[in-house]
């Protein structure tokens, strides 16, 4: 499992934190930050309906800061 986190931001670090640390499904997190923040989830098993759940709830995140997914 890999964490990489490049331009810290507080947000980000709720979220990169809470799904690391809460969800053992994640196999890759990578959140790049410069104009806009970048995030990319690699989902190591086939997407539930609450994982689906999470990345639309991830997505309507962002899009209120003005970020890019």
């Amino acid at each position: 499992m890999e964490l990489l986190v490049l331009g810290w931001s507080p947000l980000v670090v709720k979220l990169v934190s809470a799904l690391w640390f809460g969800s053992e499904n994640w196999s890759e997190i990578v959140v790049l930050s410069q104009v806009n923040h970048a995030f990319v989830v690699k989902h190591n098993k086939q997407f539930n309906s609450d994982s689906q759940r999470l990345a639309l709830s991830l997505r309507v995140e962002f899009s209120v800061y003005g970020a890019v997914i």
